[in-house]
């Protein structure tokens, strides 16, 4: 299933999964401030987020076949 418009190779469930990063990345308990005062750092590991980030776009296409 592809979404109108958008650039070849990128899917519906990419497109759902960009946007599950959106707010997985967004959430603020995601980073932590070190010892230092310097920028905080994220917690996460990239290749969880991502993965994350699929299991959910998973689900909503699922939602969308009800």
């Amino acid at each position: 299933m592809r979404a109108e418009g958008w650039l070849d190779g990128v899917d519906l469930r990419d497109y759902f999964a960009a946007k599950a990063m959106q707010v997985y990345l967004a959430e603020q308990s995601g980073f932590v401030q070190t010892q230092d005062g310097e920028k905080p750092i994220f917690r996460w590991k990239p290749n969880e987020v991502a993965e994350f980030a699929y299991e959910m776009a998973g689900h909503m296409m699922k939602a969308r076949k009800v």
